[in-house]
């Protein structure tokens, strides 16, 4: 019985690691698209992205309960005073 059941968990261990391999290699290859992805986006519209990754720095630093002084050449002050331009 112990020997039936070693061979199982062999099978199993084998199964496992394959499993294993096989997502790292998909996880590798879905980063390496998005990659490309991003790379071509940014050399389309780097000031759009150099914009976004600001934000995306604000949104980490930032809470409810945060005062933020910016100066006028700020990338958000600048798009808060277009957006409020164009209604």
């Amino acid at each position: 019985y112990p020997t039936k059941t070693a061979g199982v968990d062999r099978r199993v261990e084998i199964i496992v690691a394959q499993a294993d391999e096989k997502a790292n290699r998909l996880r590798g290859e879905g980063e390496g698209q998005a990659i490309s992805i991003l790379a071509e986006a940014l050399g389309q519209d780097p000031e759009f992205f150099a914009f976004r990754r600001s934000l995306q720095a604000y949104s980490k630093i930032l809470n409810d309960s945060t005062t933020l002084v910016l100066p006028a050449d700020a990338d958000l002050f600048k798009f808060l005073l277009s957006s409020q331009g164009s209604k």
